[in-house]
């Protein structure tokens, strides 16, 4: 397992470095999003639509479009995008969660395998309760249910 874990391939997030940008400069969030170097360039729209909190709000905010068809376009500074990408929760639902295996309690060796297992039974019927169970009826009459 160990090796296994040492030769395996590093996420692409472990070895994403964004070139090198102006830290003032405004990206919306399409060129956010590849900056960031997510191949969706909708990843950060998502972020801020379905996850609220996970990613920091936007530094400007600018109101476009008309009155019946308002539009706003929100706009990282880079800076505020590096600060986020080195305190970048982890990878995923429940990363942080501490979870071990749930061990199975102690069973001793000896004892009644039937208090594990439960009793035997027949098997169950096959064919259809709404049928009758003579031998006329099925070639395959052999349940007495």
């Amino acid at each position: 397992m160990d090796k296994w874990i040492a030769q395996r391939k590093l996420s692409r997030f472990q070895d994403h470095k964004p070139r090198a940008r102006d830290p003032n400069e405004l990206l919306n969030a399409a060129q956010a999003s590849r900056f960031l170097g997510y191949k969706s360039s909708k990843q950060i729209t998502t972020y801020v639509r379905e996850h609220p909190g996970y990613f920091p709000e936007p530094d400007v905010i600018e109101e476009l479009g008309t009155p019946e068809r308002p539009y706003r376009r929100q706009l990282w500074r880079v800076q505020t995008l590096l600060d986020w990408m080195m305190t970048r929760p982890g990878r995923g639902k429940h990363s942080d969660a501490k979870r071990s295996a749930v061990l199975p309690p102690d069973v001793p060796v000896e004892g009644d395998p039937d208090e594990l297992l439960g009793p035997l039974r027949p098997p169950s019927c096959s064919g259809s309760k709404a049928s009758t169970h003579s031998a006329a009826a099925s070639p395959r009459a052999t349940c007495h249910c």
